[in-house]
């Protein structure tokens, strides 16, 4: 009788049998197509490397994949695989010298992707999935979602794995690569599907073994989580393990990653100087390398803590090259802001309108009402009170509690500017009512309320509101509303 140990060790043997069977189309329609028959133990070799790869082994990957270019040098397939399992473990200098040059579409697509340059691979990778034959699809699939990931589009990955999945019903690797991507994005129910299936097809979940180069990548990982946790002291100490090592094997990408993290660990616990203190190199790296959406995220905290300095300047920098990274409406919002608190109210106006035209281009409803708002607030500063209320008129039915109240109050402000004092007490008063205000629409609220109540010779009522608006704006991140809530008490006297 064969014992339960033994019994798993054949499973295992037959599982790894089967993932090298399942690797074979990965590759092979292009060496077919080329003409070329590597030696069989290179082959061999490659197709286990190739498995290793989709299932996310990358140590065991380079391994095999070392074999395969060493028992058959002209197989230039293998050595490009290589560099790309080199790659992945951030071992990026190496991976540039290891791959190789030349027609083959694969190859190419792994030159670029070695290289930095992630979109002009991701679009390869469509070209191959698109013009693959029926058989090799599914694989051609599953690279094309790889390349998503690392231009950090995870829909777009999502969708390429689920349709490796429909081309490739019993490949492991796609059902794996899509459960892990469910599992990163927090849904849980279709990430069990997927994983459950990748182990009725023979994946069985193991810690990779090898040398220390591999700890710093599940640092970073054990980081993310810890921090989602809010778990701040054991997430900083696993991101400045993982920093030293990264730094010691030079992992550029992971000692970026793990120097993001302690940034936005030190934003979140308030201490500016120390977060851009990390955040500034993240940043530098990420964009060298060609990492753009790690580079758009980690420039928004920078920016955001650059602005709490009050270093606006920094902060308009950091906010324009998300905007030449493709940040979208919040990035040209926040530079909007920027604008404004320096009084540099034509550029406000002129990023505040790009923001709404997005957002309103994107389908953003609630994006475009508030950008609507924030044009506003600029005519009413310039006294252009007709475009003021254009703007206001074009905000639209109100999408949320949120705009509706922010609407009211640059109403409320309009009709303090046309004198029409009791309109303007009515809606102020009716701003305060509300609930959940923030901080900064309860001052804006306040001093309008305040103001009209001084022009009605209310004074003392008047002054006491704005004194109480001043009061509060000490609470505000926003340079711009406590120096407004000053300025109005000081007109009051």
């Amino acid at each position: 009788m064969v014992s339960a140990e033994a019994d798993k060790i054949m499973q295992r043997r037959w599982a790894y049998v089967m993932a090298g069977l399942a690797a074979v189309a990965a590759g092979w329609w292009l060496l077919a197509h080329r003409g070329y028959r590597p030696a069989p133990d290179a082959l061999a070799a490659y197709r286990e490397g190739v498995a290793a790869l989709e299932d996310g082994t990358y140590y065991h990957a380079s391994q095999a994949l070392e074999r395969a270019a060493a028992r058959d040098p002209q197989f230039v397939l293998a050595r490009a695989r290589l560099a790309e399992a080199y790659f992945e473990l951030d071992l990026s200098e190496k991976a540039r010298q290891t791959a190789p040059h030349g027609g083959d579409p694969l190859v190419e697509a792994i030159q670029l992707t070695v290289s930095g340059k992630f979109p002009e691979a991701a679009k390869l990778y469509q070209d191959i999935a698109a013009n693959a034959g029926s058989g090799e699809k599914s694989d051609a699939y599953i690279d094309l979602g790889r390349a998503y990931e690392r231009e950090s589009q995870p829909a777009d990955a999502i969708e390429a794995y689920r349709q490796a999945t429909r081309r490739g019903p019993r490949n492991r690797a796609a059902w794996l690569r899509l459960g892990r991507l469910y599992q990163r994005h927090l849904q849980q129910d279709r990430a069990a599907q997927a994983l459950a299936r990748a182990a009725e097809l023979g994946y069985r979940e193991e810690v990779e073994s090898g040398p220390e180069y591999l700890t710093p990548p599940r640092l970073i990982e054990a980081g993310y989580r810890q921090f989602a946790k809010g778990d701040d002291d054991q997430a900083r100490q696993s991101y400045t393990q993982a920093r030293d090592l990264a730094h010691r094997y030079g992992m550029e990408h992971t000692e970026a990653l793990a120097l993001a993290g302690l940034g936005n660990l030190d934003a979140r616990a308030g201490d500016a100087d120390r977060a851009i203190e990390s955040l500034q190199p993240a940043a530098a790296l990420f964009l060298r390398d060609g990492y753009r959406q790690d580079c758009v995220d980690t420039l928004t905290v920078l920016a955001r803590m650059q602005h709490r300095k009050g270093d606006l300047a920094g902060a308009l920098v950091s906010y324009q090259q998300q905007v030449q990274l493709g940040g979208g409406e919040p990035a040209v919002h926040a530079m909007g802001e920027m604008y404004l608190e320096q009084g540099r109210l034509p550029e406000a106006l002129a990023a505040f309108q790009n923001a709404a035209d997005t957002a309103r281009n994107s389908g953003d409803r609630l994006a475009a009402s508030f950008g609507q708002l924030d044009l506003a607030a600029v005519y009413l500063r310039l006294g252009r009170l007709d475009d003021a209320q254009h703007a206001i008129d074009s905000s639209g039915p109100s999408p949320s509690r949120a705009v509706a109240d922010r609407a009211d109050e640059s109403r409320a402000e309009l009709a303090l500017r046309r004198h029409d004092y009791a309109r303007a007490i009515e809606l102020s008063q009716h701003v305060l009512r509300g609930y959940n205000l923030g901080v900064d629409l309860t001052v804006e609220a306040k001093c309008t309320l305040g103001s009209a109540k001084m022009a009605t010779g209310e004074r003392a009522e008047g002054r006491a509101l704005l004194a109480e608006a001043v009061r509060l704006a000490a609470e505000s991140d926003s340079p711009l509303v406590r120096a407004d809530a000053r300025q109005a008490l000081a007109a009051a006297h």
